[in-house]
């Protein structure tokens, strides 16, 4: 099992200049919150970790030498699983997938190897109230899903803020090996077919 850290978005904003990598921030012990995912990863058995970048990558490889990394040239104008195939060719045995600016524990982890289905993503059914002083626009801005009978039917920041959202992707999910590699073909078959265009 190896995790895959998406991380080639922009920083946090200082006013209105950009200034550092949100992976980069630090808590009030100091520990960024690159220390809290890595750490949960060790703690779960999980030792091999990439991290695709863009943003500032070189002050996370100055910080994080043992990591191994890809880059996403186009980070400022392409989405998250154009950075994800970034790294295509590490879709070939199980993979837990992470944001870079999310923190979480050890056992969410271990859940989530433990899972059976082909692709487990973590939502948050708190997602509403989770945060102190979030806004309308804040909760529209998320990534909303909808549960049925066990099964996401419905995954997208378009979704309305409705009674229907079960929860909010959290980003962390975990994928199979025979679906990371399908993902694969079809996302190579589809920007193929894209640029003939």
């Amino acid at each position: 099992m190896k995790s895959i850290i998406i991380g080639a978005g922009r920083g946090i904003s200082n006013g209105s200049v950009v200034d550092y990598h949100k992976t980069l921030y630090k808590d009030i012990i100091g520990r960024r919150v690159l220390d809290w995912i890595l750490n949960s990863f060790k703690e779960s058995g999980i030792t091999d970790t990439v991290f695709i970048g863009g943003f500032q990558l070189e002050k996370i490889m100055e910080f994080y030498p043992s990591l191994r990394y890809y880059t996403n040239n186009s980070w400022d104008t392409t989405n998250i699983l154009s950075t994800l195939m970034c790294a295509s060719e590490e879709l070939d045995s199980d993979v837990v997938v992470s944001y870079s600016d999310i923190t979480f524990r050890p056992n969410i982890i271990k859940s989530l190897i433990a899972s059976k289905d082909d692709i487990t993503i973590l939502i948050d059914s708190k997602w509403r109230n989770r945060y102190v002083g979030r806004t309308g626009e804040d909760l529209q801005k998320s990534e909303k899903v909808i549960v049925k009978n066990g099964y996401v039917s419905n995954i997208s920041k378009n979704i309305p803020v409705t009674s229907l959202v079960s929860g909010e992707f959290i980003g962390l999910c975990k994928i199979k090996a025979n679906v990371a590699n399908e993902i694969r073909k079809i996302y190579t078959t589809l920007l193929e077919n894209y640029q003939k265009d």
